[in-house]
């Protein structure tokens, strides 16, 4: 599992990928290797992959942890079904109300489902909590926040208001 996260933060998928598939085989039932291996797949640009694996990460857990909400929340936004996706993000606000990458998740999708007045609350929110908030310092510096694997989620944190 470590092997499958450490390759993610290189952007090594491929191998990322390979070391998540031998952690399901050596260990079956363990919901984090579902989760990161899931994950994995998904940083590959393999969303419909990810999200069998991720609900099982949630099957095999009984309290799941708020990294797989934040995970399975931006794999259900890749695949617009930002209503999913809202339910993701707003369950760890219901434990981490200081999260402001939930509340990203949330801004985000809410703008994509038309909501904007609930974007531009969790903007204040984000605001409130990070007065000196930008998308800037939010970017992994091995991610590209212009491709098209993730421009599509900025770009909605911009349309709300975020900078």
């Amino acid at each position: 599992m470590g092997l499958t996260l450490l390759n993610c933060f290189k952007r090594k998928f491929n191998t990322a990928i390979d070391y998540g598939r031998k952690a399901i085989e050596l260990s079956p039932n363990n919901a984090m290797a579902y989760m990161f291996y899931g994950y994995s797949l998904f940083l590959a640009g393999e969303s419909e992959k990810a999200l069998p694996l991720l609900n099982k990460s949630f099957r095999l857990d009984p309290i799941p942890s708020n990294i797989a909400y934040v995970q399975r929340g931006e794999i259900y936004f890749d695949l617009k079904d930002y209503d999913r996706a809202v339910n993701d993000f707003q369950k760890i606000i219901e434990s981490e109300p200081d999260d402001i990458w939930a509340r990203m998740g949330l801004v985000a999708s809410f703008q994509r489902l038309g909501l904007k007045e609930k974007a531009s609350s969790q903007v204040k929110k984000i605001m409130a909590l990070d007065p000196n908030f930008s998308l800037e310092a939010q970017v992994d510096p091995g991610e590209k926040p212009n491709s098209p694997k993730v421009s599509d989620y900025w770009n909605a944190l911009r349309e709300a208001g975020l900078s």
